[in-house]
């Protein structure tokens, strides 16, 4: 980092280190003005009016985000934040990052909530990560309640943080498990939603560094050939748990996730496209229980 510079020449610089080692230009555009107003505490737009010199401090933290970058850390567990769903939320290293891919699941258990007058129901997610989904949705629900699973105790205390930063944690429930279907409460959720693992092992060659080398391998590969070892457990045990179902897919599971839906009993099953127009998520009412029917 150039000694004094501005904070609009070191956006420039960190632009010109992040393409150096292999990051996309546009990419890099973005993850520098992350960094900017990280590290400096303003956004990239208000430096047009009101730049500033880059003191010593500042440049260390800057130096020091741009080398975990270049051995490909990705740049939500280097400033230990992700924006979703408008809200910015807490990442450790360790735990699945928020995708703005994932937002458009939110936006379909928002619609099935609504529609089906259950805003102040309960849901069970399932592996909540983050908490990037449950949160979203309690913020978006004042009376909504959530019971949530995850197997890592890293991801847990990541979520645990995260409903408090958002104060929804009154009303999430969270236990380490991977039997979820055991848990208290069993045949009162409205509605189970997770974004399992789901990408098959054969996959793992085509993804990039940040997500394999960093990523918990736990919350990325589902199991089977196809990667479907989740969906078909929550198909088979969730449709005398909840009465809906939503789930985000990975975009050539299509066809495979509502089959395996719809010979456990599930209905009504539609897919939602992404911002890319890519399927991405499954939802689907099932039949069987009728416990809050």
């Amino acid at each position: 980092m150039a000694r004094n510079a501005s904070a609009s020449g070191a956006y420039r610089e960190i632009v010109e280190r992040l393409v150096s080692f292999g990051i996309d230009k546009s990419e890099a555009k973005i993850e520098a003005a992350l960094i900017i107003e990280h590290v400096c505490g303003i956004p990239l737009k208000q430096l047009h009016t009101f730049d500033f010199e880059v003191d010593d401090d500042m440049s260390e933290k800057i130096i020091g985000i741009i080398l975990r970058r270049e051995k490909r850390e990705p740049i939500q567990y280097c400033l230990g934040a992700a924006h979703f769903m408008g809200r910015k939320l807490v990442v450790l290293p360790g735990v699945f990052i928020p995708r703005v891919d994932t937002e458009i699941l939110v936006v379909e258990a928002k619609e099935i909530l609504f529609k089906n007058k259950l805003e102040s129901g309960s849901i069970l997610e399932i592996g909540i990560g983050t908490g990037a989904i449950s949160t979203s949705l309690l913020c978006e629900f004042p009376q909504l309640r959530c019971t949530a699973t995850d197997v890592s105790d890293r991801a847990l205390e990541c979520a645990e943080k995260n409903a408090a930063l958002l104060n929804v944690q009154d009303r999430i429930e969270f236990h380490r498990s991977s039997t979820w279907w055991d848990l208290p409460g069993k045949g009162e959720y409205d509605l189970i939603i997770s974004n399992p693992p789901y990408i098959p092992m054969t996959h793992k060659s085509e993804l990039a560094p940040e997500i394999i080398k960093f990523e918990p391998h736990e919350a990325l590969f589902g199991g089977g050939d196809e990667g479907l070892s989740f969906y078909e457990e929550i198909a088979a045990r969730g449709a005398d748990l909840a009465q809906f179902v939503a789930l985000e897919i990975g975009d050539y599971q299509s066809t495979s996730v509502p089959d395996i839906f719809a010979r456990c009993g599930w209905v009504e099953g539609y897919i939602e496209k992404d911002l890319n127009g890519l399927p991405r998520v499954f939802c689907a009412k099932s039949l069987r229980n009728q416990v809050k029917s």
